[in-house]
């Protein structure tokens, strides 16, 4: 079972609510596109198991311990940097994953990224 604390050790602090706020878009799409993929999915070594991971009970209790741990963390805070801290996460996973589905051909990409 992954462990959500060694996640948020990782990145210095395991109670900060703005990591929280910014990793929780990344970890709740990747369970949401899984489930809804998996019943389309063509059979493949790899990602028949990267989606029944992603899809599975098991990383679904993750993403609901981060939204826990990030409700109680904010409790009384001010909302609104938190807010905006998560609404970039939404647009940076959205911009991720329009980039795959668009097939993006990163061989074009400029050498200084």
């Amino acid at each position: 079972m992954i462990r959500w604390s060694y996640a948020t050790r990782s990145a210095g602090d395991a109670r900060s609510p703005e990591i929280l706020a910014a990793v929780l878009p990344c970890t709740w799409s990747y369970g949401e596109i899984a489930k809804r993929l998996v019943p389309a999915a063509a059979p493949h070594p790899i990602y028949s198991d990267w989606l029944r991971f992603f899809a599975g009970d098991a990383y679904s209790e993750v993403v609901d311990r981060m939204r826990r741990d990030t409700d109680e963390l904010i409790g009384d805070a001010d909302l609104e940097p938190l807010a905006d801290i998560f609404r970039t996460g939404v647009r940076l996973e959205r911009g991720f994953w329009d980039m795959a589905f668009g097939l993006a051909d990163w061989s074009k990409a400029p050498s200084d990224i």
